[in-house]
């Protein structure tokens, strides 16, 4: 039996391709323990189990290494390091559990004759499993199908707690979706100290502010838990956003929401407002309030509300220097912003709903406020 017997990894190949793969493929037998490879080495080729089984485990820092899968005969194994644009090590450990052979098809050989013909296969099998768990939440999903964001994917990447996966200053090379976990952005000053600024949990995006505006990474970013994320190219998302109005109203209503004050824990999605589509932002305050955020995509109009109010104990202030602007308080608190983005005032109010409640103005002084600032 030959290797095109083994694996449906070969259907609909040609007899050309299939001639130069018979005469270039190598088997190789490993002993029961022997590993195939190991986490971090350098991809020499991709290999296809003739027989016997392989186990495939992710080295733990402090622990054993955790067994993933088991393979047996036909599977491939190994092409997950070759997918992509930039070749990675790999990305997990492969050790035979039995004596065990397996076919081995060089890098040269695999992306010149099989990646060509077999793109399209190889990067929904890495990938189906992934974004079959993010859908219900992928904030992108109404944006940009998934089928899309495959064809931008360049790795997918296991980071531990603790570690960074990119600093203030970095290049901005791509972005990143969390598949599995949740990652912290951090404002990183001058003495190196991280001030918190949102948190991305999973079927969020981060990273891609620089890509977009082709600067250096604005913020630190750190995994908060075991994260396990989805890289996607940089240029070719920015080749997306540049044929989608849809996607790039999403990016502006979100460049938006960065330009805000900064107070608490934010945390950042896409959905809808009474109807529209938004993208949005919800504070999580050290006094325990939750504020949400959201900028209504295609319009300049953006709303601060308070979670918990009761609408209608609602006092709304207006004035007629500032059309289209409201600031609502209860018992005297501001608890609701609803206002244009161009407002000059915006950024000073929105510090005063997101400050402390024991320092917020009576309301006379949000009358003057609303007047001043117009």
């Amino acid at each position: 039996m030959s290797i095109f017997d083994k694996s449906d990894l070969f259907n609909n190949l040609s007899d050309s391709i299939k001639t130069t793969i018979e005469k270039e493929v190598v088997v190789l037998s490993f002993e029961s323990g022997a590993f195939v490879f190991r986490q971090g080495d350098e991809a020499s080729g991709v290999y296809v189990v003739k027989s016997g089984t392989i186990d495939i485990s992710i080295d733990v820092q402090g622990a054993k290494p955790l067994s993933v899968k088991r393979l047996t005969e036909g599977a491939v194994l190994g092409e997950q390091s070759l997918l992509f644009s930039i070749d990675r090590p790999r990305n997990a450990n492969a050790r035979a559990l039995t004596h065990a052979e397996v076919y081995f098809i060089n890098r040269r050989l695999f992306k010149e004759h099989l990646l060509p013909n077999k793109t399209s296969q190889l990067v929904a099998k890495n990938t189906s499993d992934s974004f079959e768990r993010i859908e219900k939440n992928n904030t992108l999903k109404d944006y940009l199908p998934s089928d899309n964001i495959i064809q931008l994917v360049t790795a997918q990447q296991l980071i531990e707690k603790g570690q960074t996966i990119f600093k203030k200053g970095d290049p901005s090379d791509d972005l990143y979706i969390v598949e599995r976990g949740e990652v912290e952005v951090y404002e990183e000053t001058s003495d190196g100290q991280l001030i918190s600024l949102s948190r991305v949990g999973v079927g969020g995006f981060f990273g891609e502010r620089g890509v977009l505006q082709n600067i250096p990474r604005t913020a630190t970013v750190v995994a908060n838990t075991n994260t396990q994320l989805i890289r996607l190219d940089g240029q070719l998302f920015k080749e997306k956003v540049r044929s989608s109005p849809k996607l790039a109203g999403l990016m502006t209503a979100f460049e938006g929401l960065y330009n805000l004050p900064r107070r608490g824990v934010v945390v950042l999605s896409s959905g809808q407002v009474d109807g529209q589509s938004a993208a949005s932002a919800v504070y999580r305050l050290h006094d325990d309030r939750r504020i949400l955020v959201s900028r209504i995509i295609g319009s300049n109009q953006v709303l601060f509300i308070q979670e918990g109010i009761n609408k209608e104990k609602i006092t709304w202030l207006a004035s007629d220097k500032a059309p289209g602007i409201e600031l609502g308080l209860v018992d005297n608190q501001l608890v609701t912003i609803n206002a244009e983005v161009e407002w000059d005032g915006l950024s000073m109010a929105a510090r005063v709903l997101l400050r402390k409640k024991s320092s917020h103005r009576g309301f006379k002084g949000y009358s003057q406020l609303l007047v001043t600032l117009t």
